[in-house]
């Protein structure tokens, strides 16, 4: 179980840096995607 833990936890994190790097794309680009 610890392996199947740390997938998650790499998933987790994986998900929330693509998070936060889209939040900073879609602050300095302009906003199309809201379009």
């Amino acid at each position: 179980m610890s392996i199947v833990l740390r997938g998650v936890l790499l998933y987790l994190v994986v998900l929330i840096l693509l998070r936060i790097t889209t939040m900073r794309i879609m602050r300095s680009a302009t906003p199309l995607i809201w379009q």
